[in-house]
């Protein structure tokens, strides 16, 4: 007296005759008025939400939830600024130095036999990414008029421009900005140190700052007599 509708009744109308049988009496069969045309059960939506805060260089994640019926087939559309980003086609996008203060929307879209269902969230804005400084160390001896340099390992993720700025006792040296430095007679007896600074688009800058080296004084050279 039941039945459960499927997929293969999807666009039909659905009938159902009842027969009536009794010892010593004509079988007598009636069929009911059609149904109404059977339609796909509507696609319900899950509850979407992101992984957490989006970052420059870090993948965000979003969680769809469950939707149902089961086998609802789903589909991702990023967009930023009302821009669409077209290659964001999953579930996941990493954001770029563009996407910096932005938020990020995605429109979820469910599918299921012909019904369609979409949900649209939006991030919170995107922050700058973190790099993952180098260290910096001077060579060369700190003697006026010898030649200092800025030795540094790779800053991540690359690439990454590294900039430098000398230290004259904890204090910048006007004018010196490149990863050499010639010593000179201001410097002496004090401490150098050089910072250098890691840049790129969308992270946050990364200064780390070598040990400091001391400028010995002046020496006068020797002056040697030679009597005939």
């Amino acid at each position: 007296s039941t039945l459960v509708l499927d997929t293969t009744l999807i666009g039909a109308h659905v009938t159902v005759q009842v027969t009536g049988t009794k010892t010593g009496y004509e079988t007598l069969a009636r069929t009911s008025a059609p149904t109404a045309v059977v339609a796909a059960a509507p696609v319900v939506a899950g509850v979407v939400t992101f992984s957490g805060t989006p970052v420059v260089g870090t993948p965000v994640t979003v969680d769809p939830g469950t939707w149902s019926p089961v086998g609802t087939t789903l589909s991702y559309a990023w967009t930023r600024d009302g821009v669409a980003l077209l290659t964001a086609t999953g579930n996941s996008y990493t954001p770029t130095a563009e996407d910096l203060g932005m938020g990020l929307t995605v429109t979820v879209v469910g599918t299921k036999d012909g019904q369609t269902t979409s949900v649209t969230v939006t991030s919170e804005l995107v922050l700058p990414g973190t790099l993952v400084p180098g260290t910096v160390s001077i060579t060369g001896d700190a003697t006026v008029g010898s030649t200092l340099t800025a030795i540094t390992t790779p800053w991540g993720p690359d690439p990454v421009t590294v900039g430098f700025q000398w230290l004259r006792n904890g204090s910048p040296i006007l004018g010196a900005t490149s990863a050499t430095y010639v010593v000179g007679g201001a410097d002496v007896t004090a401490t150098l140190s050089v910072v250098a600074t890691g840049t790129k688009p969308g992270y946050g800058d990364a200064p780390v700052t070598s040990a400091p080296v001391t400028v010995g004084l002046l020496t006068m050279p020797t002056a040697t007599l030679t009597v005939p």
